[in-house]
């Protein structure tokens, strides 16, 4: 601990006064990019709390006298807590709606600062907390440490799933997801047209790098290569245009990710993966260009699955390992179990040859249950709206 705060101080700028007030304050500042259509034309400050992103450190009588105050034993928590009391904001906002550290500031100002969460993926990880803490490899439950006031999430299934797992959100506005609106404004900024059909299969890339060992679930590795086998297999022997998404952009993390595959894969396998893949940093929004391009998104647990139901688009999704924890929301025509190649092709094949009318039709009232539909909610509008409410907010703090 010590010897971490001392790298920080060292690589940052020490500013001796408090930082000036705002109305908003962002809470980390990865993924800020995503919020850029939300903080347009408005003053904020942006509160870094991962230790390789801190540059600045504000010391000022007042902070040491309000990181006194709040501090429980945990100095960032304290640190941090002390520069929202000065800052007097009226909302904090986030992307990374599963930020420990978050959940602990809005604990410390509840009832008297709007903390706001948007959803940033599908969020598995409120069961597989839960496994976790059941198998004995943590020892406590850390949904227990979620505090979340207010949540815009994707869709109306996380008000059910964080309700079922006693998840403490108090309010749930469901506005879609963020990303995928920025990713539309995009394309229709600069006037692009996509063609749905560029790809017949489009394969999310699921590398989960040494999970067997990480969460003891047998099998969890190879569910989701037999995935991509099974795909690739499909794809070489009915000539099917297929494209690969990358999970991970920068060059070490993307070298881990396809020695993953390597490992599992044939030569001419990987060869011909290699070949039909793109890399999330290829062009800007590269990974959406080809989920959006495509007849069939085939995945296991990516939150582009559900983007693509927000663009009435066709999927299918294959939970291949040996636990349920990663079922899709949705087990319905479009979701498969068990491994053999034969099941998968069948299914397949009966997607492609489906309408888009047609699958949707299968879905009845559940099409929009997960995600909201892009075309009936302007995400980004709808958050802005949100801010502007709370903008309005009477102060709280007097002093």
């Amino acid at each position: 601990m010590i010897f971490n705060i001392f790298k920080i101080l060292i690589k940052s700028k020490i500013i001796l006064q408090s930082p000036l007030e705002t109305d908003l304050i962002i809470f980390d500042n990865v993924s800020i990019n995503e919020l850029k259509h939300i903080l347009k034309n408005r003053s904020y400050f942006v509160l870094k709390s991962r230790p390789d992103k801190i540059d600045t450190i504000y010391i000022s009588p007042k902070i040491i006298y309000f990181f006194l105050i709040y501090f429980r034993g945990n100095l960032s928590t304290a640190y941090q807590a002390s520069l929202i009391r000065i800052l007097r904001p009226k909302i904090v906002i986030t992307f990374i709606d599963n930020s420990f550290k978050f959940f602990d500031l809005a604990r410390i100002f509840r009832n008297k600062i709007t903390f706001l969460a948007i959803q940033n993926a599908a969020r598995y990880d409120i069961v597989l907390h839960k496994d976790e803490y059941k198998k004995g490899i943590r020892r406590s439950d850390l949904t227990r440490s979620f505090f979340i006031p207010n949540f815009l999430c994707l869709g109306r299934y996380e008000i059910k799933h964080y309700k079922k797992h006693k998840i403490n959100v108090k309010n749930f506005q469901p506005v879609g997801s963020l990303r995928l609106a920025n990713f539309i404004r995009y394309i229709n900024k600069n006037k692009i047209k996509l063609s749905k059909k560029k790809y017949d299969i489009c394969l999310i890339s699921e590398a989960t790098l040494i999970s067997d060992e990480i969460y003891k679930i047998n099998g969890f590795d190879d569910g989701f290569v037999q995935v991509l086998k099974h795909t690739i297999k499909f794809c070489k022997n009915y000539n099917k245009k297929f494209i690969f998404v990358i999970k991970r952009q920068n060059k070490q993390p993307y070298k881990s990710e396809m020695g993953f595959y390597k490992k599992y894969l044939t030569s001419g396998e990987y060869s011909y993966l290699v070949k039909n893949s793109m890399k999330r940093n290829e062009k800007k929004f590269s990974s959406y260009f080809g989920m959006a391009s495509s007849k069939v998104v085939i995945g296991t647990m990516s939150t582009m699955l559900r983007e693509k139901l927000s663009l009435r688009g066709k999927i299918l999704v294959c939970n291949f390992t040996d636990s349920n924890i990663f079922d899709f929301p949705l087990k319905n025509f479009f979701f498969l179990k068990k491994k053999n190649y034969f099941f998968l092709k069948k299914k397949l094949q009966q997607i492609l040859l489906m309408t888009e009318y047609s699958f949707f039709k299968k879905l009845r009232n559940k099409k929009n249950y997960i995600i909201e539909d892009y075309k009936k909610t302007n995400t980004i509008k709808k958050i802005n709206k949100i801010l502007d409410y709370h903008l309005k907010s009477i102060e709280i703090f007097t002093n």
